[in-house]
């Protein structure tokens, strides 16, 4: 219980229920009467509201790893998926991770609920495709490396003695640039060197 006296001089006695609700006795100034206990209305709680994540796309066959976030309502969230890709599985906590593993298409609908019981739903439409092999010719070997590991490629490398190139420069990929390849395909560079031992250039 909470007493407040406003500048009239009246006095407020608060009480608040296990249920929440709140109620003030109000003995009134100069005549020092008792008013009685009054209900009064707590403010309307805020809606939960699921924020949309728009629309998504990953790689078949590489890791993903999105997260939803709600506003509103009273934490904590739990968050419920329907929807998702092959190989991809929803936490309470909003987290939708996994490997996609088939290609296509897919209409998710994420469920959030607060702690008194809203809850909210946003739909939003996931693509896995397959991933696209970035020209690296010409580029030196680390450099080549990394953009094919941030398109989602693996990469291995075949060295050529070239004495009229620098070396460590990217001669030629397979697949080619622009094909569209599964997630993790192994893209082969042929990598100018330099002659070793007692190799020399003529």
């Amino acid at each position: 219980m909470a007493a407040t006296f406003d500048k009239a001089g009246n006095l407020d006695l608060f009480s608040v229920a296990d249920n929440g609700e709140v109620t003030v006795n109000r003995r009134v100034e100069p005549s020092g009467l008792w008013s009685g206990w009054l209900p009064l209305s707590p403010p309307p709680l805020p809606p939960v509201v699921a924020v949309s994540p728009g629309d998504l796309s990953d790689v078949v066959r590489v890791p993903a790893n999105r997260s939803l976030s709600a506003t509103g309502g009273v934490g904590p969230y739990a968050w419920a998926f329907t929807g998702l890709p092959p190989g991809v599985n929803g936490g309470t906590n909003g987290a939708a991770t996994g490997t996609p593993s088939t290609e296509g298409t897919f209409p998710v609908t994420a469920t959030v609920t607060d702690s008194i019981g809203q809850t909210a739903s946003v739909t939003f439409t996931w693509s896995i495709v397959k991933a696209t092999v970035p020209n690296v010719i010409g580029l030196s070997r680390s450099e080549a490396g990394r953009r094919l590991q941030n398109a989602g490629l693996g990469v291995s490398s075949q060295f050529v003695v070239d004495c009229d190139e620098a070396p460590d420069l990217v001669r030629s990929q397979s697949p080619s640039a622009c094909a569209r390849v599964p997630g993790l395909t192994v893209v082969m560079l042929v990598v100018t060197a330099l002659p070793a031992g007692d190799e020399v250039c003529s």
